[in-house]
């Protein structure tokens, strides 16, 4: 099958989730969240539901040459759905443990950061940039299908706007790392795709509202 140049849709929902919530249950109004970006993810992507295949312990599987991944952090959920392997991460600026974002940066990269391990708590700047770093090291295992333990063979080999490139044993991969206000989004996908940056389209409303959800799109 000839392979398409085309920009990958990533469908994001934003909600804080109510006061009222703790615990599991903000996680799970978090993950509910997902769940309807990843359902619109494959809409927009032509997916059939069944191709949305899940191992045991829910992690994504390969179906019918159809790939998703998902993720959730608090105000923001996120999903993409495609042709080819792809790895999609999403984290709030302004979480405050940030003891595993800052070891998983490694002694060369904080030059190429333009920060260094001491401003993380300090500066927001060296915190934003800390976080983008980490995300899109997630998104790469994601899309090597990895666990976390796979964080510590990334590295970053180059950064140039929202286009990152990190290093992964002998290959260089194309990340797009981008900045939402609130959160970083990292995505990165197989294929000529990785050349495009994703269309955005946030999905309204959110849960816990019923509503028939409505796309809105707009550019990176």
């Amino acid at each position: 099958m000839s392979e398409l140049v085309h920009n990958l849709t990533a469908v994001l929902a934003r909600g804080v989730e109510p006061d009222s919530l703790r615990g599991i249950g903000r996680v799970q109004a978090s993950r509910e969240r997902a769940e309807l970006c990843l359902r619109q993810a494959a809409l927009a992507a032509g997916a059939p539901p069944h191709t949305l295949a899940r191992a045991a312990d829910g992690a994504p599987l390969a179906k019918d040459g159809w790939h998703w991944s998902r993720s959730h952090t608090r105000g923001l959920a996120a999903a993409c759905v495609d042709r080819g392997a792809l790895g999609i991460d999403v984290e709030w600026y302004g979480r405050r443990n940030l003891r595993a974002a800052i070891e998983s940066v490694h002694a060369g990269e904080w030059a190429l950061l333009g920060c260094r391990a001491s401003e993380v708590h300090q500066l927001d700047a060296a915190k934003k940039m800390t976080i983008r770093l980490w995300t899109a090291k997630e998104a790469l295992i994601k899309r090597l299908g990895m666990g976390l333990a796979g964080l510590s063979r990334c590295r970053l080999q180059a950064r140039e706007a929202q286009r990152w490139t990190l290093h992964f044993e002998t290959q260089l991969y194309p990340v797009h790392c981008m900045d939402l206000g609130d959160h970083a989004l990292s995505l990165c996908a197989a294929g000529a795709v990785h050349d495009l940056p994703p269309t955005i389209a946030y999905v309204h409303p959110s849960p816990p509202l019923r509503k028939r959800p409505v796309l809105t799109t707009i550019k990176a």
